[in-house]
C-alpha cells in the first residue's frame, strides 16, 4: 500500500512539473490559429508523422462514449447496494472508494477544461478545443484499469477473470495509441493523460489493496 501511495504521489508531482514545463520550454506558435504550445519541435514532428485521420477520430469517439457505460455499470451496483442494504455505508467499500475515484476523475476533467494549456493542431466543427491533457486518454485509462482491479476482486472464475482483464487492458492500450494516430492531439496531451491517469489509478490501487488488507 505503501508503495501505492509513493508511487502515485511522485506520478502526480512528475505530471505538475511536466504540465508547468509546457508553458516555458520550446513554446511558439503552432496551432491553426497561431495558439502556441510546448515542445513546439517535438510535437511538430510527430503530428507530422501521423497526420489527421478523422476515420481514427470519429472511433475513438464512439469508442470512448462507450467505456462511459463503465462507471455507469459500477454506479447502478453500488446504487443497488445502497437501496437493498438501506445505507449508503453498507455498500461494499470498495465500491465507494471507486465512486470517491470517478470524482476525482470528473474534476480533474473540468479543471482542464477550464485551465487552457494549449488547444488541438485542429479545428473540429468549427471550435479550436482546448486539448492538454487528452481527455479521451484519461478516461479510457482511468475508468478501464480500474474496471480491472473490480474483476480482479469480483470475479470468481479464473478464465473469465483474465479474460475479462486482457481485454479491457489492451481495449485501454489500444484507445490511446489510435487518439495519437488520429492526430487531432499533440503527442504532450496524451504524454500527459498518461501522467495523470498512473497518478490517480496508483492511488486508487493503494486504497483497494488497504481494503484487501496488503
Amino acid at each position: 500500500m505503501k508503495r501505492q501511495i509513493v508511487l502515485g504521489i511522485g506520478l502526480l508531482a512528475a505530471f505538475v512539473i511536466f504540465t508547468w514545463s509546457l508553458t516555458v520550454i520550446d513554446v511558439l506558435p503552432a496551432g491553426p490559429d497561431g495558439s502556441k504550445v510546448g515542445y513546439v519541435q517535438v510535437n511538430k514532428w510527430i503530428h507530422d508523422q501521423t497526420g489527421v485521420s478523422w476515420t481514427l477520430y470519429h472511433f475513438t469517439d464512439w469508442a470512448g462514449a462507450a467505456v462511459m457505460l463503465i462507471p455507469v455499470f459500477f454506479a447502478g451496483m453500488g446504487m443497488k447496494q445502497w437501496i437493498q442494504r438501506k445505507s449508503i455505508l453498507k455498500v461494499d467499500r470498495d465500491l465507494l472508494w471507486l465512486g470517491a475515484f470517478y470524482l476525482a476523475v470528473v474534476f480533474t476533467y473540468i479543471f482542464f477544461e477550464n485551465m487552457v494549456i494549449n488547444r488541438r493542431p485542429v479545428v473540429i466543427s468549427g471550435v479550436h478545443e482546448a486539448s492538454y491533457p487528452s481527455s479521451t486518454t484519461v478516461l479510457s485509462l482511468c475508468f478501464m484499469i480500474t474496471a480491472v482491479r473490480q474483476a480482479q476482486m469480483r470475479i470468481q472464475k479464473a478464465w473469465l477473470r483474465a479474460g475479462v482483464c486482457i481485454f479491457l487492458s489492451v481495449f485501454a492500450a489500444s484507445l490511446v495509441i489510435i487518439r495519437l494516430m488520429s492526430g487531432v492531439h499533440w503527442f504532450t496531451d496524451i504524454a500527459g493523460g498518461i501522467l495523470l491517469s498512473a497518478s490517480l489509478i496508483s492511488l486508487y490501487f493503494a486504497g483497494t489493496e488497504k481494503m484487501r488488507g496488503k
